[in-house]
């Protein structure tokens, strides 16, 4: 009997390293995306749609080519794309995070490092502004469900809204141009800082997890292996010992004796044998199409990011 635990033993060893060692190059392998933080992003033809789009028509031609060469130089300064929207129609808050969302796509493509600021200049009361954020920038600039890091998306909108008319306030050209001053300075500023703790970022609705790895930000199905490791090793090591505190436990507590033959087992005398046999006459197929059918694919935003109404010293 004992011979039969020593083996299972082993066997159940295996299973446990060799499981091991496919749960992490599966995670490896799930990898969908690799984008490269070094290359000049300012070289690419999307780079020319970094600047302000002002829909509520606030600035002459002088003062939004200046503005567009400050949200350009920002853009560069980062290595991500940059836009700043200002609208003048007024939307619901699920309608803003999802004009902003396409918004960003339709000018720099899904899956790139960027973001847009979506200002809300419509005059309604509490207006809503809000950051949409896609690959690097959402762990740069991460918000509560992101990456488990400070909600850094709230603090550079409660700065922003220091500059910004509050709710009811006269929206002038001078106010604003200072508010989009401000937001690059914060774009920049929390660019610059140490990002630690933010190990990961999650997209619910494209269901992808963003990270950065040897210089590049990478999109993936599943968590990165830095997250894995940090579980799976440390379980792995107790299971292990877990084992083999319980076997030698067992082996200790029983006196296990050799097992016998099952011919023991087998009345020689009385032993009949019979055989069955089957015969096919014909044989049969039945065929069954089966219809298939594809639908085409839908604009679909997502991504990370956060928006605010405000609140606090009368901002917005």
């Amino acid at each position: 009997m004992s011979k039969y635990i020593s083996r299972i033993s082993i066997i159940f060893i295996a299973i446990i390293l060799s499981l091991s060692c496919m749960i992490l190059p599966a995670s490896a392998a799930s990898v969908n995306k690799h984008i490269s933080n070094s290359d000049d992003i300012s070289k690419t033809k999307n780079f020319a749609n970094c600047q302000v789009y002002d829909e509520k028509g606030l600035f002459t031609d002088d003062e939004l080519k200046q503005l567009n060469k400050l949200v350009y130089d920002t853009a560069k300064d980062i290595n991500m794309y940059f836009a700043i929207y200002l609208s003048s129609e007024a939307r619901s808050d699920d309608d803003t995070q999802n004009f902003a969302d396409t918004h960003y796509e339709d000018l720099f493509n899904m899956d790139t490092n960027g973001l847009i600021y979506y200002m809300d200049l419509s005059g309604q009361t509490s207006p809503y502004d809000y950051i949409s954020t896609s690959g690097r920038a959402m762990l740069v600039y991460p918000n509560e469900r992101d990456a488990g890091s400070d909600n850094v998306i709230d603090k550079m909108l409660g700065r922003i809204f220091m500059d910004l008319p509050a709710s009811g306030e006269e929206i002038t050209a001078s106010k604003i141009y200072k508010g989009i001053e401000t937001i690059c300075s914060q774009v920049e500023t929390y660019n610059e800082q140490s990002r630690e703790d933010s190990i990961y970022a999650h997209d619910p609705y494209k269901n992808t997890y963003i990270y950065e790895k040897n210089n590049e930000t990478i999109i993936s199905s599943t968590k990165p292996l830095m997250s894995a490791r940090k579980y799976i090793m440390p379980g792995l090591g107790v299971g292990i010992i877990a084992f083999l505190i319980t076997f030698f436990s067992i082996k200790q507590s029983y006196k296990f004796k050799s097992s016998c033959s099952p011919m023991a087992y087998v009345d020689k005398g009385n032993t009949g044998l019979s055989v069955c046999k089957d015969d096919f006459l014909r044989e049969h197929v039945t065929k069954v199409r089966i219809q298939s059918s594809s639908g085409g694919g839908s604009h679909g935003g997502g991504g990370g990011g956060g928006g605010s109404h405000g609140g606090g010293g009368g901002h917005r």
